[in-house]
């Protein structure tokens, strides 16, 4: 005969899993209250970006970086729906033609350089090079060109054992150190990179670096 005055294993268990359930929505709920920055795109043809944090002190600086993509290009954005857990970079964006994936993609990534990092910023010790911790094959300056507000740019081709980059970096001071941005082309294959070359430089002419 069962003794009906004692809870089953099934009840207990139940009774431990019950309040296990809620914990997905109390995390979903912290998440969105997190005080966190996002790239802000106003369409799909702008974005604002926050620097990434100097590795050192963890600062970010006091600065925004307004992207522009060029005619024809638009900003890709992240798959949806994303997980609860993913975080979007707030300090990178991509751009790429319009309704085409299998072309070189144009990437911005704006970082924050602290008042103590004084060392000259150059493609060897840029944020890409950081990124890629690999030897450069090629190191070459191919061209510069006339980035109106943003002044003279140097464009650099970039060879890896196994990618070709180009890219324009743009430093600019600021109250707590420097912003530093650096739009790049990557792909396996070199003559794509040509062809994408008067977009890139489209996209440094369009960089505006702001008051936050």
């Amino acid at each position: 005969m069962i003794n009906s005055g004692t809870p089953s294993q099934f009840g207990v268990g139940e009774k431990i899993l019950k309040p296990l359930a809620y914990w997905p929505v109390v995390l979903a709920i912290l998440f969105c209250a997190l005080p966190v920055h996002r790239c802000v795109c106003a369409s799909t043809r702008q974005c604002e970006l926050i620097p990434g944090r100097d590795g050192k002190d963890l600062t970010r600086g006091n600065k925004r970086v307004v992207v522009g993509a060029p005619n024809g290009w638009e900003v890709k954005k992240l798959p949806t729906p994303m997980p609860i857990w993913f975080k979007p970079r707030d300090f990178e964006v991509t751009l790429g033609p319009v309704g085409q994936s299998d072309c070189p993609f144009i990437t911005v990534e704006a970082s924050h350089r602290g008042r103590h990092n004084t060392v000259e910023v150059t493609p060897r010790n840029s944020s890409l090079a950081g990124n890629l911790d690999v030897e450069f094959k090629e190191l070459r300056r191919i061209d510069s060109f006339d980035a109106g507000v943003n002044g003279i740019l140097d464009v650099w081709r970039i060879r890896t054992y196994n990618d070709n980059y180009l890219l324009v970096l743009l430093v600019q001071p600021d109250a707590e150190g420097r912003t530093e941005v650096d739009v790049y082309l990557s792909s396996e294959n070199p003559a794509q990179l040509t062809q994408c070359l008067n977009s890139l430089k489209e996209v440094a002419r369009s960089i505006r670096i702001v008051d936050r």
